[in-house]
């Protein structure tokens, strides 16, 4: 179900022209899937594993760090200039904690 979305926002944000001809949602999935290894292959990944990091105006930087296995759990991290945040959850139940430079403290 994730990878559908991701698919249905690709095809969304490609209207896609090639050679002068348009192209059907369908036809750019199909491209997609088989240029990614075939719909099988997609479908066999439980785990996805991502790394980020954003520079603001002031020149602060927050990197972020997110685990996810499919059904099981998902955890994120963010870390910034204040201090550290993560987030958990898992099919039934989540949780989140955050962590200042002046102490810490649990949501």
């Amino acid at each position: 179900m994730y990878l559908s979305r991701i698919l249905f926002c690709m095809v969304l944000s490609l209207g896609a022209t090639v050679a002068g001809r348009a192209q059907s949602a369908q036809d750019i999935v199909n491209k997609y899937l088989t240029a990614m290894g075939g719909k099988e292959k997609l479908q066999s990944i439980n785990t996805l594993y991502q790394e980020g990091i954003a520079v603001l105006e002031n020149g602060a930087q927050l990197s972020s760090r997110s685990w996810r296995v499919y059904d099981r759990v998902y955890r994120h991290e963010i870390m910034m200039p204040a201090g550290k945040v993560v987030i958990v959850v898992t099919p039934r139940q989540g949780w989140s904690a955050g962590r200042g430079r002046e102490g810490s403290s649990n949501r």
